[in-house]
Formats: C-alpha cells, sequence, structure tokens
C-alpha cells in the first residue's frame, strides 16, 4: 500500500541531512526557515525549488503563509545542553541563548498549528533542558501531546551517537514503536574504504565558501566534496599528529614520545579535549561526526576526512553537494537521513490512522507535572537507546581494545603521575567556577508568537 504524501515546513536543518531523510520517507516539503546562514548555499543547490527564508532575525519568515501543513520539524542548537560545549562562550541549561532555536520552533507550531511537529535534539535537552520543554509545552494548545524518544544512531548508520526526538501530536495518542535493525553494525570501512584511493582536493582560505562541488567519479558514478575543507593535509599535521594510531587519539599517545611542548603540557595536566585530533579505524563504528569533524585523520592517509567521507558516515547520499562554509559543521550538526526517516515514518503512521493510539502513561516527571498542575500527564517517553545491531557491544570491544593495546603506559607510574595532574588542574578549574557552565548569555524562558510573526524575547 502506497503512503499518502504529507506536507511540512522545516526549521533550523543546517545542511539539510534531516529534511533529505523526511524526503526519503515520502513527505514533500514546503519551505525551510533559518536564521543561521550556514547550510543555505547547500540547500539553494541541491533543492532549487524549495522555498527559503533565511532571516537572522526571523522577521520575513511568515509562518502564517503555512498553516494546514501537516508537519513542522528541525535540529536547534543543542549548545546549551551538548557536553562538548562545556568550558566554550554558551551557557548551559534552558536559559541559555542558545536555546532561541527551540523557542522558535515552538512559536512555529503554536502559528502553523501542524497535526505533528518534532525537533532532535542531544539526550540533555530531557535534563538540563527540561525545565524550558516544559515551559514551552504549558504555551502550547492543551490538544498537543508529546513524546520523547530516545534513539542512537547506531541503529540506522555506523555511528554510536544518541539523541532525541521531541515529537507533538494533535489530537493523538500514538507513539512509536521500536525500529527494527540488522544483526550487523556498520562500521566506518563500509562506509568509506571504496573512497581509499580516490582522487581528493585540499580547499583552504577566503575563497573556499564560494568553491563549486568538486566531483570524482568512482565505478562509473560521480562522488561531490571529496575534498578536505580548510582541514589538515600531510604538510599541515604535526609529527605528534602522525604518530597517532588507527582508532586512538593523541590522548592515548605515551605523551613521553610527543613533541616537547605536548610532553610537557600533558604532565602539567592539561588535558587534550574531545576535540583533539583523532585517527579513524576501518574495522569499528564511527565516533561522533560533527561541527569539527574535520580533526579527524583518515584511517590510512595523513589527512583529515573529506567532507564526503563525513556525510558517508552520515548516511548522506554521493550526490547531495555542499557549497558554503563550515562544511563540516553543515553534515554533522545535521541529522542522519536514514535516523529522519525512521521518524518521518512513525510520524506518518501516526497521521494514517493505521495504528493504534498507546496508553499515555506517567513516569516520575509527568507523574510530577499532574501533581503539581492537576492535568492529566502530556508527555511520554520512548527509550530506544538500546535498540542496535547485534554485534554492537562486540564492536565496541574492538573499539576498547584497540586503544588497550597502545595505552600500557596509563597503567604504570607515569600515568598515575599524568593523572594526579589532571586531577588537580580539575580542581582548581572547579574552585575558580571556570567550568563553563554558567558562562554566556542567560535568556527568559518566555516566548510571545505574536500574530503571523515570530517575535522571541
Amino acid at each position: 500500500m502506497k503512503r499518502a504524501k504529507y506536507s511540512a515546513v522545516a526549521n533550523h536543518v543546517f545542511g539539510g541531512g534531516m529534511l533529505v531523510g523526511f524526503e526519503q520517507a515520502g513527505i514533500n516539503v514546503l519551505a525551510d526557515l533559518e536564521t543561521f546562514a550556514i547550510g543555505v548555499k547547500t540547500l539553494s543547490l541541491n533543492r532549487p525549488k524549495l522555498e527559503i527564508r533565511q532571516d537572522p532575525e526571523a522577521k520575513t519568515w511568515e509562518p502564517k503563509k503555512y498553516c494546514g501543513c501537516d508537519m513542522v520539524f528541525g535540529n536547534p542548537r543543542c549548545t546549551s545542553f551538548s557536553t562538548l560545549t562545556v568550558g566554550l562562550k554558551h551557557r548551559h541549561g534552558s536559559t541559555g541563548a542558545s536555546t532561541l532555536d527551540i523557542r522558535q520552533s515552538f512559536a512555529l507550531a503554536n502559528i502553523i498549528r501542524p497535526k505533528i511537529f518534532c525537533l532532535e535534539s542531544v539526550q540533555g535537552c530531557a535534563t538540563t533542558g527540561w525545565p524550558l520543554l516544559q515551559t514551552l509545552a504549558d504555551q502550547m494548545p492543551k490538544d498537543y501531546r508529546f513524546a520523547i524518544v530516545f534513539i542512537n544512531n547506531a541503529a540506522f548508520t555506523s555511528q554510536n551517537r544518541k539523541r532525541l526526538f521531541v515529537i507533538g501530536y494533535r489530537d493523538c495518542e500514538y507513539g512509536p514503536s521500536a525500529p527494527k535493525v540488522a544483526d550487523k553494525m556498520i562500521l566506518v570501512g563500509d562506509r568509506i574504504k571504496d573512497l581509499e584511493n580516490l582522487e581528493w582536493e585540499m580547499i583552504r582560505g577566503k575563497g573556499a565558501a564560494d568553491a563549486e562541488p568538486c566531483v570524482h567519479r568512482l565505478n562509473g558514478t560521480e562522488v561531490y566534496n571529496n575534498w578536505v575543507f580548510n582541514g589538515f593535509d600531510e604538510k599541515r599535521l604535526s609529527s605528534d599528529h602522525k604518530m597517532i594510531p588507527t582508532g586512538a587519539t593523541l590522548d592515548d599517545v605515551d605523551p613521553r614520545k610527543l613533541s616537547k611542548v605536548l610532553r610537557e603540557k600533558r604532565e602539567d595536566g592539561i588535558g587534550l579535549s574531545f576535540h583533539c585530533i583523532r585517527r579513524l579505524a576501518y574495522d569499528v563504528p564511527s565516533p561522533l561526526i560533527y561541527a569539527a569533524s574535520g580533526n579527524y585523520l583518515h584511517p590510512v592517509h595523513n589527512r583529515s576526512i573529506t567532507v564526503r567521507e563525513a556525510a558517508r558516515l552520515m548516511g548522506i547520499p554521493d550526490d547531495y553537494k555542499y557549497k558554503g562554509g563550515a562544511q563540516y559543521a553543515q553534515v554533522g550538526n545535521g541529522v542522519a537521513p536514514p535516523t529522519a526517516k525512521w521518524i518521518a515514518s512513525t510520524m506518518i503512521d501516526a497521521l494514517s490512522g493505521d495504528h493504534e493510539d498507546v496508553a499515555w502513561g506517567v513516569n516520575r516527571k509527568t507523574r510530577e507535572l499532574e501533581e503539581t498542575k492537576g492535568e492529566k500527564a502530556r508527555w511520554k517517553f520512548f527509550r530506544f537507546t538500546k535498540v542496535v545491531p547485534g554485534d554492537f557491544e562486540k564492536a565496541r570491544l574492538r573499539q576498547k581494545e584497540i586503544i588497550r593495546a597502545i595505552s600500557d603506559w596509563k597503567s604504570a607510574a607515569y600515568g598515575d603521575k599524568i593523572f594526579s595532574a589532571l586531577e588537580r588542574r580539575a580542581a582548581e578549574r572547579k574552585a575558580t567556577n571556570k567550568g563553563g557552565l554558567l558562562k554566556g548569555k542567560e535568556v527568559d524562558l518566555s516566548f510571545d508568537h505574536g500574530d503571523g510573526a515570530v517575535e522571541i524575547s
């Protein structure tokens, strides 16, 4: 039976990964509403007929124009909840300024009133972001109920990438079922090994954002953006970085083998963050593809992975072209299309009525809402993070074995010295409130969706 065609409006999709997944599920995307310019050139190139409204203040979005569409979806910034941004300029928690995107998305849903709206974020959105979600949900019409769906992208892609979707259903008590998964985990080699000897290009500098996507041919097909975009090649990698073994990071290398500068930093307790350079391995899952994935080195070449290789690890088709700046961020800030396709399919099931409503039961959080507000719970939690391929744990064990094989120094006296120095530095940072959790601008949680405009206070 052929599924019906439903319409949707996208909001904050960066390079378009989530939009691609929704299209693959058979959804007609009418427009994309953005505040940031990142990814707009890419969307315009790949979807020239798509109505794109990019406005830093969201003044020209005209959301009333799209009233009557079935869905609103997007992946707003997660910087206020992400552990990767601790210590940066972003304020963590519900009152962080970067929650603007989430508040805008709820405001759009308030105006457009779709049958379903959906937001993707990191898991912290349901913990540190819980006060914000409650506040925004309270300002939505009472005929909406909300599901928080936890999922691991390993069910669909080569990444161990845990995320959540917040889904608002209007006049519906449907909730998604667990996805079906394969027995075998998709590994890095499954995605990019065939590109190992494909010609690639280096693109850097002020003109990089305006460069037309390069194209190479592989087995008779066209492969776009197989370039290193403002990343590392043989000349730009230090001797320290070149010695990183496959599947490891600079943090795993014995500091005594490093250059004098880096060795002294490690011995003084200066740690290497998640953002430090690491080398991929073909026979393990991919690490998280994110905004700085240009720091990932190829398994066998002394260079960054290309934009195309990063896109492959996200499950993005080879003919999807990237243009404009921050191309690794365009890829990594998005949603993996296979995951987006699955969540879109569950939304189609809800709209089609070809399902049974589920009991909208309560947990600790929703029970507290019932007790304090005297209302029937509007939330339900669906946890699918353990729904992964059959050999997922085996693949993770292989990753640990790779690290263990080169990390004997960590269990020796020298390793104790390094870790003691790290603990001392961490204690000093905590004592002086330099952890980053309270940095950045604090904002009010309230918002006013106005009369057809998206005014955010």
